[in-house]
């Protein structure tokens, strides 16, 4: 038998939610069946809370277990009803006006089959199904059923109807308890269940079986899988899921409304990324290559990608001026709450395995960084001082180029507008707050006339101990080269305190003469295998055209870079 079907346009598993389901083939699959999507669970009755999970009853109890409330209403029902296993034949021919008269007391806009489709979904059932009724003891009416589904020790309550007239003998009653003695208690099953959590129909049957009937809440994650065709309407769509909540009284809109409700909870797993995911931080002195690096390992692994995020990284210091953020500064508290920032970050997005994230100002904050994220690989981009200097230099003068070693061409106003709306969007979507707007209000002004084209030049990058005299008092070169220098150490002095296999460096020099073998390293590197040398990779490295600090320094240039950072460069074997 196979582990899906088909319902309602959606696969669904046909095995108890317990047993986790192979889902390697489930694309083919959902092409193969054409349906929309498919839906799954994972994580079975998990400790940690989840906003998904099942119903289910494990526990075998006598009738002196329950409440005295709940006792004495199966006693009262007892007296007028009674309880039996009955044949799927005799639900065909004699269950359909209760099926028929249960939908009078659903809020839902779901209305009952015909008679004939009522039989025929019940003649067409596949697999082992037990049947129940309650009747009347002075007539033998039947006034409720249940059919449930059997795997091995396994009950699925998948299809309980009540006659509403005779709920006031407390049907509902005898009949749970009758069915839980029979599972449970003599039978001993694993456990019996309700059903999942009810998105688009108000019911208080789950409650009901909570308070009375000692069921509970089995955690479970929820997984889902679209087409690709329906992956971009979702995505639309659920920017204004909302507006379906209001259309509930059309069928199509409703059944729409109930999918992107499943997406939303699905979305919220991402609130526990930071304990699911596998970090990976790249770091380096600012135009050392680490966008160049990030964007590459983005194509090449399945990851969340977040760039340049300095905003969210510095929303609970919002009135520190420096980048670097000391140790005593980094309590528990604002651990926690930075760590929630991210949640909130990535709970719109699709869960992938790795969280990729580059901020070049992480340089200075490492230590904050690695309490955040304690699991997390680092890739250090290195790169020769001298042209990361004349790199940056041009950063300082306003250049909104990622890459701009290969490209002298005057940037027009036009572009210069588009990228400050752009950054200014960026950093409103990752962190910015009106606090830390007003709190740094003179530092974004300087910085939006200069990517504007109105101010000649401001500090640009990781803003480090003394940066603001430094740059009154000393060349923008020479600024640049200490910029490096400050950045580089404290990433040396982090790699001493850390293990070997939780750090990669990467010279730039290496990665754009020989880009394959340096990218096998670093995927090697996070994906923790051996991945084979002849595997292609993904990049769009140039390994030829950049400009050297040679090229570009003057005489007395070279002299004044190399004064400050010579000692560091010869130590990093640069000459």
């Amino acid at each position: 038998m196979s582990i899906w079907r088909k319902y309602n346009g959606a696969l669904i598993p046909t095995t108890p939610p317990h047993i986790e389901v192979n889902t390697d083939n489930i694309t083919q699959k959902l092409k193969d069946e054409k349906a929309f999507f498919a839906r799954w669970t994972s994580d079975f009755d998990q400790e940690e809370k989840s906003e998904f999970w099942y119903v289910i009853c494990d526990k075998k109890m006598s009738l002196s277990g329950y409440s005295r409330n709940t006792r004495s209403k199966i006693n009262r029902g007892n007296k007028k009803l009674y309880v039996k296993k009955i044949s799927k034949t005799f639900i065909i021919e004699n269950a359909y006006n209760v099926y028929k008269k249960a939908f009078k007391r659903y809020e839902a806009i779901s209305s009952p089959k015909r008679k004939e489709v009522f039989k025929n979904s019940l003649k067409n059932l596949e697999g082992t199904w037990d049947f129940w009724a309650v009747f009347l003891k002075e007539n033998n009416q039947i006034v409720g059923y249940s059919q449930n589904k059997i795997i091995d020790n396994y009950c699925d309550y998948s299809t309980i109807k009540f006659d509403p007239d005779f709920l006031k003998f407390y049907s509902s009653y005898v009949l749970y308890f009758q069915m839980n003695q029979y599972y449970l208690n003599q039978n001993s099953f694993k456990y019996v269940n309700i059903g999942a959590r009810s998105l688009l129909h108000k019911t208080n049957t789950q409650q009901y079986l909570i308070e009375k009937f000692n069921f509970r809440k089995a955690y479970c994650n929820l997984h889902l899988e679209y087409r690709s065709s329906l992956k971009i309407i979702v995505k639309i769509l659920y920017r204004c899921k909302y507006l379906f909540k209001f259309l509930k009284w059309n069928f199509l809109f409703n059944k729409i409304y109930g999918l992107l409700l499943h997406e939303e909870i699905k979305r919220t797993f991402s609130l526990r990324l930071l304990k699911n995911i596998k970090p990976v931080i790249v770091i380096g002195a600012a135009r050392s290559g680490t966008h160049l690096i990030a964007s590459t390992i983005r194509e090449n692994i399945d990851c969340i990608y977040l760039n340049e995020i300095n905003d969210l990284w510095k929303k609970r210091f919002p009135f520190l001026t420096l980048d670097e953020i000391e140790k005593d500064k980094i309590t528990q508290s604002k651990l926690i709450k930075i760590r929630k920032d991210f949640s909130n970050l990535l709970k719109n997005k699709e869960f992938h395995p790795f969280l990729l994230e580059k901020t070049a100002s992480n340089c200075l904050r490492l230590d904050l960084v690695q309490k955040v994220f304690p699991n997390a690989k680092f890739i250090h981009i290195l790169r020769d001082g001298r042209d990361v200097a004349v790199s940056t230099r041009k950063k300082y003068f306003g250049d909104i180029r990622k890459i701009s070693s290969q490209d002298t061409s005057t940037i027009s106003s036009k572009n210069r507008f588009i990228n400050f709306f752009e950054e200014i969007s960026h950093k409103i979507r990752n962190g910015l707050t009106p606090l830390m707007f007003i709190s740094n209000s003179i530092r974004y002004l300087r910085m939006s006339l200069v990517i504007l084209g109105f101010k000649k030049r401001d500090f640009w990058g990781p803003r480090f101990k003394g940066y603001r005299k430094l740059y009154k008092s000393i060349s923008l070169i020479e600024l640049a080269s200490e910029q490096w220098r400050y950045s580089v150490l404290s990433i040396l002095e982090f790699i001493k305190k850390n293990p070997e296999n939780t750090i990669l460096t990467i010279k730039y020099e290496d990665l754009v003469k020989d880009p394959d073998k340096q990218i096998l390293k670093i995927i090697n590197f996070i994906l923790e295998n051996n991945i084979s040398t002849h595997k292609s990779v993904n990049h769009n490295i140039q390994t030829r055209g950049f400009k050297n600090w040679k090229d570009v320094l003057t005489t007395k240039e070279v002299r004044i870079v190399e004064k400050r950072i010579y000692s560091l460069l010869k130590d990093l074997k640069y000459e």
